[in-house]
C-alpha cells in the first residue's frame, strides 16, 4: 500500500550516541535495522549547533513545512525523551566542570551570578521539565526549566550569534545557549520536590509507578486522549506519543478512561516505556512495527520536519498502513487529534 505524498524538508540528523537503555523486543530490534537503512539520506549536518540532542529539539519545536497545515495547528511542545535527551548532553559536556554562567539578555543574571565559580554538578528531566543541580551547601542551587513551545537548547562549539539568550553555559570551548523557555528559574531542593510532585509517571524513570496512576484514570469519564496529555498523569508523553500509542493499542482517543481496562492500561505504558526509551537513543519519534516500515511495503521513507515513521500523526486523509481507511484528524483538548476509525475501538 502506497502513501500520501509526503513533502516535508526533514531536518533530523543522526545521532551518535543516547542517554537511556530501555528493554527492547525483537520487533523494535528489527524495526532500527531497517529503519537504519533510510536516513542517511535525509540527514543534514548543515546546523550551526554541534549538539544532536539540540537539533533534535529545534525539530520538535519548530520547522519548515511545504504542505498546508490545518489552521488550527499548534506546533508541538518537545516531549520527555527530548528532555532526558538533552540531559545526557548536560552531563556528558559539563558534569564535574566549573562553567561561566551569563544571560546576556539580563533576566536570570542576578541568579547566574550566584553559581559563579560553582562546579555543575548533573543535569535530570522529569517528563517535560529540566533541573540543572549545582554543586553547593545548603540551599541547594537548582536551575529549573521549562522549554515550553518556543524555547531552545542549542551547543556551540564557538560564540553562539547574537540573540535573546536567557541562560549561556560556557565551558573550553563548548557553549550552550538558552532562548524563550517558558521559564528559567533558580530554585532550591524543596521546591524542587514540590514541582515534582505535581507530575505523574514519567516512562523514562524507572522509579515512576505507574500503578499509582491507575485508580485515578479507572475513575475519570475523560477521554482516555485527553489523560494520556495530562502531565499530573503520564509526565512527558505529547501529542506524537498520544496519537501513536493509542493506534498501535487500538484504543480509540475518545474512549473514557473509566471503560479502559487495566490489561489496556499495562500495555499501553509499556509501549510508552519502550517507545520513548528509543526517541532518547534515537533522537527522533518512531513507532512503526517492522512489516509497515516504507521497504517492507514498498512506499517512500516518511519526509517529514519531526523525522520518524509513524502511523498516524500528522497523516490526515492519508491510508492508515494497516487497514487503508483514512486517517482522521479532529480537535481534543484545543490539541490537533489524529486517528484511525478503523482500527481503533
Amino acid at each position: 500500500m502506497q502513501t500520501g505524498n509526503n513533502n516535508h524538508a526533514s531536518r533530523w540528523v543522526s545521532p551518535e550516541h543516547g542517554c537511556c537503555r530501555g528493554s527492547r523486543s525483537s520487533d523494535t530490534r528489527l524495526t532500527h535495522l531497517v529503519r537504519q537503512q533510510h536516513r542517511t539520506g535525509v540527514a543534514r549536518r548543515d546546523n550551526p549547533t554541534t549538539s544532536i540532542c539540540t537539533r533534535n529539539i529545534q525539530v520538535v519545536c519548530g520547522g519548515n513545512y511545504s504542505q498546508p497545515l490545518p489552521a488550527d495547528y499548534i506546533e508541538p511542545m518537545p516531549e520527555g525523551h527530548v528532555l532526558h535527551r538533552l540531559a545526557g548532553e548536560l552531563n556528558r559536556r559539563f558534569a564535574g566542570k566549573v562553567l561561566e554562567i551569563s544571560s546576556p539578555q539580563g533576566r536570570f543574571q542576578a541568579e547566574a551570578n550566584l553559581l559563579q565559580g560553582v562546579p555543575f554538578d548533573h543535569a535530570e528531566a522529569y517528563g517535560k521539565q529540566l533541573f540543572l543541580h549545582f554543586a553547593t551547601p545548603q540551599p541547594e542551587r537548582i536551575i529549573f526549566i521549562h522549554l515550553g513551545l518556543i524555547g531552545k537548547f542549542r551547543f556551540y562549539e564557538h560564540t553562539p550569534p547574537a540573540g535573546i539568550i536567557r541562560l549561556q553555559l560556557v565551558s573550553d570551548d563548548t557553549y550552550a545557549v538558552l532562548t524563550g523557555p517558558q521559564w528559567c528559574r533558580l530554585i532550591d531542593e524543596p521546591t524542587r520536590e514540590q514541582a515534582i510532585r505535581k507530575l505523574g509517571a514519567d516512562p523514562l524513570r524507572a522509579s515512576s509507578d505507574p500503578g499509582a496512576i491507575w485508580p485515578r484514570i479507572k475513575r475519570s469519564s475523560r477521554p482516555f486522549g485527553e489523560l494520556l496529555m495530562d502531565q499530573s498523569l503520564f509526565a512527558g508523553v505529547g501529542n506524537i506519543y498520544r496519537a501513536e500509542v493509542l493506534f498501535r493499542a487500538g484504543i480509540a482517543p475518545k474512549r473514557k478512561g473509566k471503560r479502559i481496562l487495566r490489561r489496556e492500561f499495562d500495555a499501553v505504558y509499556a509501549d510508552l516505556v519502550e517507545l520513548m526509551a528509543l526517541g532518547v537513543r534515537d533522537g527522533r519519534i518512531d513507532t512503526v512495527r517492522p512489516a509497515h516500515l516504507p521497504e517492507a511495503m514498498g512506499r517512500p521513507p516518511r519526509d517529514d520536519a519531526h523525522g520518524g515513521e509513524v502511523y498516524v500523526y500528522r497523516r490526515a486523509g492519508e491510508p492508515c498502513y494497516v487497514c487503508g481507511t483514512p486517517i482522521r484528524h479532529e480537535i481534543m483538548g484545543n490539541r490537533n487529534l489524529f486517528y484511525c476509525p478503523t482500527c481503533q475501538h
